[in-house]
């Protein structure tokens, strides 16, 4: 009963957990089901792989690296922005359709980490002028479609 030959050693464990299919792996899991269930996936539900891009002004490419990961000014992690992909599920039956970024997981949430989101209002206040505001040079620090 007490005997450590009874216990589970730790090499029988699996070194890493497998990975968990996200949103982003959605088409590519429709591809792998057989012929009847995809039909009837595809009998309900249009599933597509887009994609869209952007610009990434000079001034805000280091900006954008930081929030997309990239670790200094150098980075080229700001590229991602350029083109993204979204995944889109249309519901045919009820019209409804809901499109998934990816990329946007990694976009800067005001209040993230304090337990409090600011509000429109709040951010509005905060902003102290151009220079200092993404929102108050448009033109500089914000993408723009091609």
């Amino acid at each position: 009963f007490g005997s450590s030959s009874s216990r589970a050693s730790s090499s029988h464990l699996p070194s890493e957990a497998p990975q968990m299919p996200t949103i982003a792996d959605l088409a590519s899991l429709l591809e792998k089901l057989d012929a009847p269930q995809r039909a009837d996936v595809e009998r309900v539900l249009r599933i597509e792989e887009l994609e869209g891009h952007g610009e990434v002004p000079e001034p805000f490419r280091a900006k954008v690296a930081r929030w997309c990961g990239g670790e200094d000014a150098l980075s080229q992690a700001w590229k991602r922005v350029e083109c993204q992909h979204v995944i889109s599920v249309h519901n045919l039956w009820t019209f409804e359709t809901a499109n998934f970024n990816v990329l946007r997981a990694s976009r800067p949430v005001a209040g993230r980490g304090n337990g409090h989101r600011q509000t429109p209002d709040e951010i509005a206040k905060s902003c102290e002028g151009p220079g200092l505001c993404d929102f108050c040079e448009l033109e500089r620090l914000t993408c723009v479609e091609p």
